[in-house]
């Protein structure tokens, strides 16, 4: 795994804080202000960059109690998919044989499609129905396979059709479009039955990226879609370009980027390569286990070094940790410490 991380670190590498006022609406996510966003001239000698309008860079400390306590239960649906007994069995309880994962348990939330091992990027995960929260969850896993690592190192930027320039990384596209016919045709099955409740994607590393394109397809679809639809990501790589960035930006307000200190993986791959975060961040500057309202940053921007992109050490332990160990689960790691 070691060498996986380092390999993808050195293909990352190959491959401006102006403050502004902001307002909060009433759902307590903050409002953006814009400014010109521009790739460096290294970039756009190669093709890889070009201006957007996106939001300024702006910091602000603490969140409200609702949004940690969203933050914690989708960190805990991010955490299930890595549990192999919930991306097999159709009809079954999420659960987590790891105890990672109480109040998704406590909801009673029951799988209504699951998938795992897909052909070519071992895409895995589960639709589940959460009856007591009146949500649908699309949840994707991180990587733990040699497939995933591949994907993960697949870097090269391609279009998509998510935006006229959107050009994003080519092995999270090949993740997303690999299950992209059988997920959709589900998910929106599942908005028609239940019409009231909310569509939240989510996951954890390479699952947040995936999470993050299917968001982006899903809110296309149409304007009552997109106004049901959240995101949760945590410690997500970046996904694309700048026009990507834009675009997912712009779609909605509803989209929580959640990255925790010294994690190097929402890092990669590298700005230098044109490669833009979606914004706003929540950066977790404290207590990465269990933070509280206070213990995240509010961050805006498409590379703002007030967040996790300004941190220039790493601790991989940091991915690990997003309200509790998310990858607790996981079957090629020793998660006995």
């Amino acid at each position: 795994m070691a060498v996986a991380i380092c390999l993808y670190f050195a293909t990352a590498v190959l491959s401006s804080a102006i403050p502004s006022s902001y307002s909060i609406n009433p759902r307590g996510i903050y409002n953006l202000h814009t400014k010109r966003h521009c790739s460096h001239s290294f970039t756009h000698t190669f093709g890889f960059g070009s201006c957007v309008v996106g939001p300024k860079n702006f910091e602000s400390d603490g969140i409200t109690g609702e949004l940690l306590q969203k933050f914690n239960l989708m960190a805990q649906y991010s955490a299930a998919a890595y549990c192999a007994g919930n991306n097999n069995r159709t009809g079954s309880l999420i659960t987590c044989s790891s105890g990672n994962c109480p109040l998704v348990e406590a909801a009673g939330a029951q799988g209504a499609f699951e998938f795992e091992d897909s052909i070519w990027t071992d895409d895995t995960g589960f639709l589940a129905i959460d009856n007591t929260n009146q949500l649908i969850v699309l949840a994707f896993r991180g990587s733990e396979s040699i497939l995933n690592w591949k994907v993960n190192l697949n870097a090269i930027r391609r279009h998509s059709d998510l935006c006229k320039h959107c050009h994003v990384h080519g092995g999270f596209w090949d993740a997303w479009t690999e299950i992209r016919d059988r997920a959709k045709t589900r998910v929106l099955s599942a908005v028609k039955t239940y019409p009231n409740f909310r569509l939240v994607i989510t996951g954890h590393s390479l699952g947040g990226a995936i999470a993050a394109l299917a968001a982006g397809e899903f809110r296309k679809i149409n304007d009552d879609l997109a106004a049901r639809t959240e995101l949760y990501t945590y410690g997500s790589p970046r996904v694309g370009n700048g026009h990507t960035a834009a675009f997912l930006t712009d779609q909605s307000d509803l989209s929580f980027r959640v990255t925790s200190m010294s994690d190097p993986i929402p890092r990669e791959p590298g700005h230098v390569l044109g490669y833009k975060h979606t914004s706003p961040e929540f950066w977790i500057h404290d207590h990465p286990e269990n933070p509280g309202p206070n213990d995240i940053k509010v961050v805006t921007g498409f590379y703002n070094k007030h967040g996790n992109s300004g941190k220039h050490w790493f601790h991989i332990s940091r991915h690990r940790e997003y309200f509790g160990p998310v990858t607790k689960c996981r079957t090629d790691l020793d998660n006995s410490s």
